[in-house]
């Protein structure tokens, strides 16, 4: 999940996929998110996609400063986190 950063070619998203795929993570079970811009929205973009896959738990990836953060937010919006 991530979308554009100011003037970046690639989402965060789309680069955390490739190199997911470089670490042999199978593409087809990767789900991507382009639109956030945001720790919050993070979390609530992502939420339908992994609801029209019937997924609730979810692994968080972060840095430490956002990890308690990304946590929180997921825990309130009901995912297993």
């Amino acid at each position: 999940s991530g979308g554009f950063g100011k003037g970046a070619q690639y989402s965060e998203a789309y680069v955390g996929r490739r190199f997911a795929v470089r670490q042999g993570v199978p593409a087809s079970d990767l789900l991507v998110e382009t639109s956030s811009t945001s720790t919050l929205q993070n979390i609530t973009l992502s939420r339908p996609i992994l609801e029209a896959h019937g997924l609730k738990t979810i692994l968080l990836v972060s840095d430490p400063l956002h990890m308690r953060r990304a946590l929180a937010v997921a825990h309130r919006t009901g995912l297993d986190a």
